[in-house]
């Protein structure tokens, strides 16, 4: 969080590492004094009235503790006693109930308010909580789905925010076993592996909210801000939402998936038995195999030459003795060129976040090399005659 990086080892120990002045690294790690025996922790900003970091920390014995300032300090939460799951400022005891404290304070405000705990009276019986810092999720022992916090409406500089503090049953999905926030959107996995989405665009989130089934299968799921995970029955990985960052892993950086799309296996490439360092990794598209356009012809000591106005790429590699070529590549109308000569892709090479990507095929043909795909291992094996 901003300047500081907590590490939890498995005896509870908490370990702090800050951030170095005028860089990007952070100091090596040093035990954290004053708190010890520590489960979990968990962090977000507090209004004093300006932001402030605050850590929270849930020990062994049940208890919830924050940091008073910095990370000098920690005190415990009044009322939190036998807790079991933090999330946020959120924390739920074994009983089954569920409890909230302030995030926004008065500039004086008094250690009693700042470290004081309540109820929310609605939620009882509840095994998981769940929040993004705005919008809240509880799942009860009888799989049922409960929401409290932010809506949204509008876009950009037009964007609002819509709060509703008490909760709501959902009555459009049933059967949850775990749930999640993701960009706009609600994300349900039921006991029989089904996952269903519901929006949070609107004024409010009314009690019969459309969940859709989006995805079938899943036994579990990982979310980022923006984006989710889902792991299916047989393992293989799939990506849904936001793609900016190319967090998704299909490949490109399309911005937004709002159906599932499968994450892309890591694929080796072996030149001549060594194998090759990627710059990116494989993608494929159309059952076609794309490489970096570096990866192979680097190995191999071509010389490499990109216009980028003109988005053209000239690889050299005319002095090799057993098979030389002159390549040409242009990105912008996917034409290619060996020796002077035009050749017809198939599927046309093509460029993702400034990296040109070229056919597997193209690489086989311009250096009479052989080409072999081995699936068991998700490795090309490229030889070269």
């Amino acid at each position: 969080m901003n300047d500081h990086v907590l590490a939890l080892s498995a005896e509870g120990t908490v370990l702090s590492a800050d951030r170095i002045e005028n860089g990007g690294n952070f100091a090596p790690f040093q035990t954290l004094s004053g708190i010890d025996e520590v489960a979990n922790i968990d962090s977000y900003y507090e209004e004093r009235p300006d932001y402030e970091e605050r850590w929270i920390f849930l020990k062994k014995d049940g208890s919830v503790w924050k940091n008073t300032k910095a990370l000098q300090g920690f005190e415990p939460i009044s009322s939190l006693k036998d807790i079991t799951a933090i999330s946020k400022n959120i924390a739920l005891k074994k009983d089954g109930t569920v409890w909230t404290w302030p995030k926004v304070f008065e500039k004086n405000a008094t250690p009693s308010e700042v470290l004081s705990a309540s109820q929310i009276q609605a939620l009882s019986d509840i095994k998981i909580i769940k929040t993004n810092g705005s919008s809240n999720l509880a799942i009860d022992r009888q799989g049922r789905l409960w929401f409290w916090g932010e809506t949204v409406t509008g876009y950009s500089d037009n964007t609002t925010y819509h709060n509703e503090n008490t909760p709501v049953l959902l009555s459009g999905v049933k059967d949850v076993k775990d749930a999640f926030f993701a960009e706009r959107s609600i994300l349900a996995l039921t006991t029989a592996g089904n996952v269903y989405v519901a929006s949070l665009d609107g004024e409010k989130l009314p009690s019969n909210a459309p969940f859709t089934l989006i995805a079938k299968n899943i036994q579990s799921i990982k979310a980022g801000l923006r984006h989710v995970i889902m792991q299916k029955a047989d393992g293989a990985l799939w990506g849904w939402g936001v793609n900016k960052h190319a967090q998704l892993g299909i490949g490109d950086y399309e911005f937004l998936y709002s159906s599932p799309v499968p994450v892309q296996k890591p694929i080796l490439v072996r030149l001549n038995g060594s194998p090759v360092s990627l710059s990116s990794g494989v993608i494929t598209r159309n059952g076609q195999a794309f490489i970096p356009l570096r990866s192979v012809f680097d190995k191999l000591g071509a010389e490499i030459a990109y216009d980028f106005n003109n988005k053209i790429a000239k690889i050299d590699q005319s002095k090799a003795e057993n098979h030389p070529v002159f390549l040409e590549i242009n990105f912008k109308t996917s034409q290619a060129k060996v020796n002077g000569k035009a050749v017809n892709l198939t599927n046309p090479p093509f460029m993702v976040n400034g990296i040109g990507y070229l056919p597997l095929r193209l690489i086989s043909e311009t250096l009479g090399a052989k080409v072999d795909w081995i699936q068991k291992e998700d490795t090309i094996e490229i030889t070269t005659k």
